[in-house]
C-alpha cells in the first residue's frame, strides 16, 4: 500500500523527468526549467590604429557571442555587429570603423528596414558554389580612397571566416561593384581580380618640357581597390629606370619632404569633396608633408599629372589639390 509521502515523492520524480522543478513548502509552484541554449563565437573585423591606417587590408578580429545556428544567420549576426561598430573598450585598444556614420538614406530592400542583404551561393544574381554576395541596401559614403579599401577587407574577413564561404562580392545599394571608382564592375563580370590595372601619367623629354600638359600614361598594377591613392603613390616615385632612359619624369619625384601631418603617409584623397565642401565627382588630394616651389612650368606640370592620374577613374571627374596647411596648390591659378 503505498502512502501519502511516497506519492509525492513519486510524483516529484515524474515532474522532473518532464522538466519541471517543484519547490517544497506552504505556496509551493512549479516551474519550467529553461533549456540551455548554446551559444557561438564569432568574429567580427575591424581596422586598428595605426596598423590599417596606410595598409587598408590589414583588419583585425574581435569576438561576438550569437545563438544562430546556420551559418547565413551567423554570418548576418557578425555583419550586423561589424555596422554597429566597436565597443568603448575596443576602441580604447585603438580599433575602429570606416562604417561609423557612412551609412545613408532609408533602405531600398523590400521587407522590414535593413542595411544589407546576403546571399550564399550567388555572384550577385547569379548561381555559384561557395561565393557570398553582401549587397547593401542603403548608401554608403565613402570618404577617402583607401576608406572603401578598408571597409571591404572588414566585410570580406568577415565573412570568410565561415568554411562554406570562399569568395564574397560586395555590391552598393544600386546593385553595382562596390567602390568601384573604375566602373567596370569587375567583382561581377569576371576581370581580373589578382589586381586591379591602372595608369600613371608621366612627363615625358622632350615632349612636356615646353608643352606642361603633355603627359604620357605608363601602367601598373594595384594590389587593392585603394587605385587613386595606389596610382599616385606611383606617381610620386616617379618612373622606373626603364622608363626613365625613355624620357619619362615627374617633378614629384623625391621633392616632398618634412614630417607627415597624415600618420607617415605622403598625401590624402578624399573622394566626392572640394577642400571643405561636399561635392559629387570632385575629389581634393592634400599633400601630408612639405611641397617645395616648383616653379610656374613645374606647377603647371605636376598639376596635369596629378589631375590626369585621377581623372581616369570614372567617379573622379575633377580634382582639387592642396597643400598640407590647406591652401591652394600653385596659388596664381587658385583651387578651382
Amino acid at each position: 500500500m503505498l502512502t501519502i509521502p511516497l506519492i509525492m515523492s513519486l510524483a516529484a520524480l515524474l515532474l522532473t523527468a518532464c522538466g519541471v522543478t517543484t519547490t517544497s513548502g506552504p505556496g509551493a509552484r512549479t516551474t519550467p526549467t529553461p533549456s540551455a541554449t548554446s551559444a557561438t563565437t564569432v568574429k567580427v573585423f575591424f581596422a586598428r590604429h595605426p596598423d590599417t591606417d596606410n595598409n587598408p587590408t590589414r583588419v583585425f578580429p574581435v569576438s561576438r557571442t550569437t545563438t544562430a545556428t546556420t551559418t547565413r544567420d551567423k554570418a548576418t549576426f557578425a555583419l550586423n555587429e561589424m555596422l554597429k561598430g566597436t565597443t568603448a573598450d575596443e576602441r580604447a585598444q585603438n580599433y575602429y570603423s570606416p562604417f561609423d556614420g557612412k551609412l545613408a538614406l532609408q533602405s531600398v530592400c523590400p521587407g522590414e528596414f535593413r542595411s544589407f542583404d546576403l546571399t550564399l551561393n550567388s555572384k550577385g544574381k547569379t548561381p555559384e558554389a561557395g561565393t557570398a554576395t553582401l549587397q547593401f541596401c542603403r548608401r554608403v559614403d565613402i570618404a577617402g580612397d583607401l576608406e572603401g579599401p578598408r571597409m571591404a577587407a572588414m566585410a570580406t574577413s568577415t565573412l570568410m571566416q565561415f568554411a562554406e564561404i570562399k569568395k564574397v562580392v560586395i555590391l552598393n545599394y544600386h546593385g553595382d561593384c562596390f567602390d568601384d571608382l573604375r566602373g567596370d564592375n569587375a567583382c561581377l563580370n569576371g576581370a581580373q581580380t589578382n589586381g586591379y590595372p591602372v595608369l600613371v601619367y608621366f612627363s615625358k623629354h622632350p615632349d612636356s618640357d615646353n608643352l606642361p600638359r603633355a603627359v604620357f600614361a605608363v601602367n601598373r598594377v594595384s594590389p587593392t581597390l585603394g587605385v587613386a591613392t595606389y596610382a599616385i603613390t606611383q606617381l610620386l616615385a616617379g618612373p622606373t629606370a626603364a622608363e626613365e632612359s625613355q624620357g619619362y619624369y615627374t617633378p614629384l619625384e623625391g621633392a616632398l619632404h618634412g614630417a607627415s601631418t597624415c600618420g607617415g603617409a605622403d598625401f590624402n584623397i578624399t573622394l566626392n569633396w572640394n577642400r571643405a565642401k561636399a561635392e559629387t565627382g570632385t575629389a581634393t588630394l592634400q599633400f601630408c608633408r612639405d611641397a617645395p616651389g616648383f616653379g610656374d612650368t613645374g606647377a603647371a606640370i605636376v598639376r596635369n599629372e596629378i589631375s590626369k592620374t585621377l581623372t581616369q577613374f570614372a567617379n573622379i571627374k575633377k580634382v582639387v589639390i592642396v597643400y598640407k596647411d590647406g591652401s591652394c596648390f600653385d596659388d596664381l591659378i587658385g583651387c578651382d
